[in-house]
């Protein structure tokens, strides 16, 4: 999915050069959006706001959804949480 996203982009990106036009690039930080942010807000956002559509949006959707994390302190690892 990952890549289908990156070939997408850097087509788009092509293409618009060809008709003379820019290509704007925003690249996204998620560390903290796990914490701090509804997922599906943010997704909504992406796709109402800034234009995040097709396998740029699916991309997001899958990095976000079923995501798990736990902690390693002293050689110990917690259960894992959504």
């Amino acid at each position: 999915m990952a890549q289908e996203a990156l070939l997408e982009i850097c087509n788009d990106a092509l293409m618009a050069a060809d008709k003379g036009m820019m290509t704007l690039v925003v690249l996204l930080d998620y560390y903290a959006a796990f914490d701090t942010v509804d997922h599906s807000v943010m997704l909504e956002l992406l796709n109402q706001k800034f234009g995040v559509r097709g396998n740029a949006l699916k991309w997001h959707q899958s990095y976000l959804h079923g995501r798990t994390c736990s902690v390693v302190a002293d050689g110990l690892t917690s259960q894992c949480r959504p």
